[in-house]
């Protein structure tokens, strides 16, 4: 089975940080917000983008449509090991206006634009699954190889209620498919934004023998 490692983002840019390596942009989408469960809970995913003047061309409060990938490290962080997942833009462009295949048409007027999109799609290897407290949630780690460098990656995603119970059944080394979308968490009391995977849909794949 091949892996795949996929994230599509449509939305509003809110935020930019550049460095000279990398170019860091925030997105706003609606992705299904949390909000009325968790007021710290939204969607507003961070992308890092390797070609900096390719992004720096875009600007807050410009509608972009980002191709990337999901690329998990490791860091430290007060002396304690974090596990921290990165969302790696791999292309942008500017999102089109809906009549834009059919008519020539003005790029920009402040409407007319497609719904945001919040989507991730993984396939890859079980790594561990972690069920927080009386089935709360479960957390599930898959590997998968990314990229022409065949990079492997961590790739960590919360699952609740159904695609909870379904993801307490998984084994180290079963195949699995899961589809999602960002959720970012700010934390007032340590003043940083973390950025998960819900699981909206999940799938053991069986391996087929000849």
């Amino acid at each position: 089975m091949k892996n795949i490692n996929k994230v599509i983002l449509t939305g509003t840019v809110v935020g930019t940080r550049a460095s000279t390596r990398s170019f860091t942009m925030r997105i706003a989408t609606d992705g299904g917000s949390m909000r009325g469960r968790n007021d710290n809970v939204s969607a507003y995913p961070e992308v890092v983008f390797s070609n900096v003047r390719e992004a720096a061309e875009y600007k807050v409060g410009d509608r972009v449509t980002v191709q990337g990938h999901i690329s998990g490290r490791v860091t430290m962080f007060d002396g304690k090991r974090r596990h921290v997942m990165d969302v790696i833009g791999d292309k942008i462009e500017q999102t089109k206006r809906m009549l834009a295949s059919y008519i020539d048409i003005e790029p920009v007027y402040g409407g007319g634009y497609p719904d945001d999109k919040n989507i991730v799609v993984v396939v890859g290897s079980v790594d561990h699954v972690y069920t927080v407290g009386n089935n709360q949630f479960t957390s599930v780690t898959l590997t998968t190889v990314t990229g022409k460098t065949a990079t492997k990656n961590y790739v960590t995603a919360l699952a609740f209620r159904r695609q909870g119970m379904a993801a307490k059944e998984l084994k180290p080394g079963d195949t699995v498919a899961i589809a999602g979308a960002l959720r970012t968490t700010n934390n007032k009391d340590v003043k940083i934004q973390s950025q998960s995977i819900v699981v909206l849909d999940i799938q053991k794949i069986e391996e087929k023998t000849e």
